[in-house]
């Protein structure tokens, strides 16, 4: 099957909790949702929240998260240590922790049990939902190397060898090029019971103290064993953890203005990828998206050789010198004017960045764009925006991206109203076909 179109079913029963595969779906989001719950405020139509409106209900949470979490202590993670502690302290149980943490998470509506909640998510035996809370504490943690001791980091990787990989594979080594790594196989209940030993360690053996660093390095391990997985899904969950690092851009500076080129404008149209999109070919000549596009919708689709492409590496500065760069390729090709840009994720940002620096688009069509200040400066800019998203990215929300452009008269939208594991579906000719959305958006 095409993991792009793969989907899970929705649950909002507190049973539906448990470690079950036929609740993965539904509680893999759970857990990217809980890495959000401080963060939120009254959902807006338009604004750029976190979250699209219903995905609380949708999985269960309870209605009044979105009003804003209850503030905790001075620190809000030191209730929420404090919670699993105690937890840990009393002798962890992941099921049993699991279903507490739900159940209090939701009858009190603050966010005092996430972190146990997500570490019992963490310590699962399944392994989409394992690495998608192991991501969500990173993000809610949100702690530096530097701050973990590097005892516990070596005896973290120690504990949860569990596939005999030499000490110095440990995450003080690590480094964002996981290129060359070779798939292996999830050993579910191996790591379950490794966590299990890990956490219990902090109640025998450490100090109380250390018990956030342990966690930390436990994610961390998990992060990484899952960018070799043998299941795309799983990698493309695991990515997300390094665009939580990518810079949001809310307080860009103002874009430097180019001349425009005196040449005769020409009908063109062209697809930008997203954030490691070019080892794809969906958005090239012959690719299937292309395809679609350019027989149904956008004739003028460029295919004349030397189509656009960038890095798409995780860095401000490589999107900076994309926007450029398609800024330059656009005044070669188009004569410094489009009729359509497709743009995927991150290649969003790249768009915006051109227009707002003088580039002439009619219309921007987003697909599954994290959004920030730039886009909403380039609305504006531009004939038309349409934003088609998925009503749940599991990436997105872990990367804490914002999901939407304020309403405007040039914004059409479309939410894609089922439940998706993968970041790429909105660029499916299926899902296009099957949701009618070139129809729905006018396109």
């Amino acid at each position: 099957m095409d993991e792009d179109l793969e989907t899970f079913e929705v649950h909002s029963s507190p049973e539906s909790v448990s470690e079950e595969p036929r609740f993965e779906g539904t509680n893999a989001a759970r857990f990217a949702i809980a890495g959000t719950l401080d963060e939120l405020g009254p959902v807006e139509s338009g604004d750029s929240s976190i979250l699209l409106p219903g995905a609380l209900d949708w999985f269960g949470f309870n209605p009044a998260f979105a009003e804003g979490a209850r503030p905790l202590v001075q620190r809000p993670l030191d209730g929420e240590v404090l919670y699993l502690a105690e937890m840990v302290e009393s002798g962890w149980t992941a099921a049993e922790a699991r279903a507490t943490a739900w159940r209090d998470l939701n009858e009190r509506a603050d966010a005092s049990p996430r972190l146990a909640f997500l570490v019992a998510g963490l310590s699962s035996a399944l392994e989409r939902e394992s690495v998608t809370a192991a991501v969500s504490l990173l993000g809610t943690m949100k702690l530096a190397p530097t701050a973990v001791p590097a005892e516990i980091v070596f005896a973290v990787w120690q504990l949860l060898d569990v596939e005999g990989r030499a000490l110095t594979e440990s995450p003080l080594f690590w480094s964002d090029d996981v290129a060359g790594l070779v798939p292996s196989e999830w050993r579910g209940l191996a790591w379950r019971q490794r966590v299990e030993e890990t956490l219990d360690k902090v109640r025998t053996v450490w100090e109380a103290s250390s018990l956030d660093a342990v966690v930390w390095s436990v994610a961390q391990v998990r992060v990484r064993l899952a960018q070799k997985s043998a299941d795309p899904i799983v990698r493309q969950i695991a990515a997300a953890a390094q665009l939580q690092r990518v810079e949001p851009g809310d307080s860009p500076e103002e874009e430097s203005p180019r001349p425009r080129p005196g040449s005769i404008r020409q009908h063109t149209s062209t697809m930008v990828h997203g954030t490691l999109g070019w080892k794809g070919d969906w958005w090239y000549p012959g690719g299937d998206y292309f395809e679609y596009v350019a027989g149904l919708h956008r004739h003028d689709l460029y295919r004349g050789g030397g189509e656009f492409s960038w890095s798409g590496a995780l860095s401000e500065r490589q999107r900076a010198q994309a926007a450029d760069r398609l800024a330059r390729w656009i005044d070669g090709v188009g004569g410094g004017h489009l009729d359509t840009v497709f743009a995927h994720s991150y290649g969003g940002e790249v768009v915006a960045r051109a227009v707002n620096a003088g580039t002439l688009v009619d219309d921007v069509v987003l697909l599954s764009a994290p959004i920030n200040q730039r886009h909403r400066d380039m609305v504006d800019r531009v004939s038309r925006v349409i934003d088609v998203r998925l009503k749940v990215d599991i990436v997105l929300i872990l990367a804490g991206a914002g999901q939407s452009i304020p309403d405007q008269p040039s914004v059409t939208r479309f939410i894609v109203d089922r439940p998706f594991w993968s970041h790429n579906a909105t660029h499916s000719p299926k899902v296009w076909e099957e949701e009618s959305i070139a129809v729905k958006v006018g396109l």
